[in-house]
């Protein structure tokens, strides 16, 4: 009976670990496949370089993930798709990636962003870029420089690089 206990405890334990690291693993396919819908892409056809994420009990956090496609077909279908727009970004997907600098209310400068803190920011010449703006109560009417005033910011910033073939991929909940 002595070594039932003990046996039982380091059994639960065991359980709740592995547990814990299959759900985290099963939760991470569901968000890429999320993502895959969101930005309209295949990303089976890539290899992730760099996955990072934070996120916390309640939702808040940011991710970063970095996609390399082989070939030029996701190019091809991001060239095709309405939504992606050609880089130079407007201001509201540069202030939150790269952050930019604005006239204050009281004529000074004032810097805005940048609000995307993990992964590279690339120097990237021929591209596109997809923001989605996440925010439950968004107006698809509206500016995108309206996402920026708000106090709560729920946004995707997707930028692929057509030159390397690579997807940068920046989430951002608050």
């Amino acid at each position: 009976m002595k070594r039932i206990l003990p046996l039982t405890a380091l059994f639960l334990v065991m359980m709740s670990i592995l547990t814990g690291c299959g759900l985290s693993a099963v939760q991470s396919v569901i968000q890429k496949k999320e993502l895959a819908r969101e930005l309209g892409l295949d990303l089976s056809k890539g290899v992730v370089v760099t996955e990072q994420e934070d996120y916390g009990w309640f939702g808040d956090g940011d991710a970063y993930l970095e996609i390399q496609f082989d070939d030029a077909s996701t190019w091809d279908t991001i060239q095709q798709d309405k939504p992606w727009k050609d880089l130079p970004m407007e201001q509201t997907a540069q202030a939150l990636l790269y952050g930019v600098m604005m006239e204050g209310e009281d004529g000074g400068e004032l810097q805005i962003g940048p609000y995307f803190h993990r992964g590279e920011k690339p120097d990237i010449q021929q591209g596109k870029y997809l923001l989605i703006d996440r925010f439950d109560q968004a107006d698809s009417a509206e500016a995108p420089d309206v996402i920026l005033e708000r106090g709560c910011l729920n946004v995707t910033l997707a930028v692929y690089d057509a030159e390397k073939h690579y997807l940068y991929v920046y989430r951002l909940d608050t």
